[in-house]
């Protein structure tokens, strides 16, 4: 979804910062950072705080950072407030994971599992 919309965004970025193609791969190789970095800790921090305030704090970041990189000045500006955008997207991904499994039944754990993680559904 974000390499949609930034790539979406081309056109309009080139025209506003002047990014040449090498700034734009910058740009994405960003995001997937702030995505890393997001995963990593985003599993930690459940743990530590918990993980609905974990979940409620990251969308609030993916919120405020997202909309505040449409207000960018400059292009490191926008840079790095999509790398905060990417951070709270993928400190996200695993603590939703962990809810959908916790909360479903026993007997559809293993097809869950399967499906989050993209592979077919076990025998």
């Amino acid at each position: 979804m974000e390499m949609v919309v930034i790539s979406m965004l081309r056109a309009p970025l080139r025209a506003e910062f002047g990014i040449d193609d090498m700034g734009f791969a910058m740009l994405g190789s960003v995001v997937f950072a702030g995505l890393l970095t997001g995963n990593v800790t985003g599993g930690l921090l459940a743990d530590w705080y918990g993980r609905r305030i974990c979940l409620i704090s990251m969308g609030i970041l993916f919120c405020v950072a997202g909309t505040l990189s449409a207000f960018a000045q400059t292009l490191w500006q926008f840079i790095f407030l999509r790398f905060l955008t990417g951070i709270g997207i993928g400190s996200m991904i695993p603590v939703t994971d962990a809810y959908v499994l916790e909360w479903s039944p026993t007997e559809w754990r293993s097809r869950l599992v399967m499906g989050l993680i993209g592979l077919p559904r076990p025998c």
